[in-house]
């Protein structure tokens, strides 16, 4: 009876070593491909989600005449200018807006805190500064309308609601690790970066040191001057451009947003607010491509 020896080549113990090194870098390889792959992915959706929000306003605009008071009716998409009218003010207003001005009736804000490992260049003050790092953002309102005529249409901002599930200040609680994090643009959904809003008349910050009484702090010794409080105003006097659907119940005329009609809110009117879609459309189209031809290059 014969038996089968199977013979194996010899290999060195250097050359086993060799070996192991070339396949763990082709899994490091594999791994960074991969993670880029996805990155890259994450980039290039946030970007065409984006122009599809911007495509959605602009197609809005386009087939909204605007609408004169006499056309009123319940139920019609309508795009109006007019001077802003405030009933009440909104929460607190006073205390984030150093405004000399009109009454501020509603707002769009932000919280953040200084991200002390990278600075951006402020063109405002033309010079460097630490980047900030949004961690809550919502709205908040009194009564406020814009009148057209004698006509006043009330702005209801309910919608941004159900758009964005915005932060309430009364809610907002500082100091946690857990919630008071970075993340990237594109992991984040913030009214403050809206594109259906447009606000950049009346603008405020200050410390969250000033709504200690509003806000609750995670731990007795959080330092509130850390934290900060951005808003951009509608105040009562100035000129607004609103888009939406007219709602008319009980005599009393309001502007709302639907899942069909978008509500859009502009202080640089119509023709303001439509350059700054197609700005920010350029920065997106450049951020798209920019993510597919990183990824044919590093990736594919």
């Amino acid at each position: 009876m014969e038996t089968e020896i199977a013979i194996f080549p010899y290999t060195p113990p250097c050359c086993e070593k060799k070996l192991y090194q070339r396949a763990r870098r082709a899994n490091v390889v594999e791994f960074t491909e991969a993670l880029l792959g996805i990155v890259f992915g994450l980039v290039l959706l946030w970007a065409l989600h984006r122009l599809s929000v911007i495509g959605r306003a602009a197609l809005a605009l386009r087939g909204a005449a605007t609408t004169e008071p006499h056309q009123y009716e319940d139920g019609q998409q309508i795009a109006v200018d007019g001077q802003v009218i405030v009933d009440e003010a909104a929460p607190v207003a006073e205390r984030i807006f150093d405004h000399e001005g009109g009454t501020v009736g509603a707002y769009i804000w932000h919280a953040w805190f200084s991200d002390a490992g990278s600075n951006i260049y402020d063109f405002d003050r033309g010079e460097l500064r630490a980047a900030r790092s949004t961690f809550a953002s919502g709205f908040e309102a009194g009564h406020v309308a814009i009148t057209t005529g004698d006509q006043p249409l009330q702005i209801d901002l309910g919608w941004f609601e159900s758009v964005y599930d915005p932060d309430r200040l009364a809610a907002l609680e500082i100091g946690d690790p857990r919630s008071n994090t970075k993340l990237p643009t594109f992991m984040t959904r913030y009214l403050w970066d809206s594109l259906y809003v447009s606000l950049s008349t009346v603008i405020g910050d200050c410390s969250l040191t000033r709504l200690v009484d509003v806000v609750d702090q995670y731990r007795d010794d959080v330092d509130t001057d850390e934290f900060n409080i951005a808003g951009r105003g509608i105040t009562a006097g100035e000129e607004l451009f609103v888009h939406g659907e007219l709602q008319v119940r009980n005599g009393e005329y309001r502007i709302v947003g639907t899942d069909k009609t978008p509500l859009i809110i502009s202080d640089t009117g119509r023709t303001g607010y439509l350059k700054g879609l197609l700005w920010r459309a350029i920065k997106y189209l450049i951020a798209a491509v920019g993510a597919i031809g990183l990824t044919v290059a590093f990736v594919l």
